[in-house]
């Protein structure tokens, strides 16, 4: 879903640099941001714990912000094509949130508890050796 939001929304940073819509500075920067730190908490391990409630906070905004825009798009007048793409967009990013919260759910993450748990063992047993 990250690699998919960087592809989605990087097209459109050049609109939004010299735009000064402050909705679209919401919901790319917020995108950007939201994504970032899902990322780093699912790729350092000693945070991992913590991925799964950013995984849920990074799909629900996700969705807000797909059905917002497809309700601006449908319900305006423009090109077919642009409310095409804007649709095909929000489904692929329908799809990839529902991967992510089936993932989320799955034994894959730790939860923040698991990863407290494992961090208290592996200190009472001492440092793990390594070859």
């Amino acid at each position: 879903m990250l690699l998919w939001t960087l592809i989605a929304w990087g097209g459109r940073l050049t609109f939004l640099a010299v735009g000064d819509d402050w909705w679209d500075w919401a919901r790319i920067g917020g995108s950007f941001l939201i994504g970032m730190i899902t990322g780093m908490l699912l790729l350092v391990p000693s945070l991992r714990g913590w991925a799964v409630p950013a995984i849920f906070v990074f799909s629900a905004w996700t969705t807000v912000i797909w059905i917002r825009s497809m309700i601006a798009n449908w319900t305006v007048s423009g090109a077919v094509s642009l409310k095409l793409v804007h649709t095909a967009l929000a489904i692929g990013f329908g799809l990839l949130v529902w991967w992510a919260l089936a993932f989320a759910r799955s034994d894959l993450v730790p939860r923040p508890d698991q990863a407290d748990g494992e961090q208290q063992r592996q200190s009472e047993s001492g440092p793990v050796a390594e070859s």
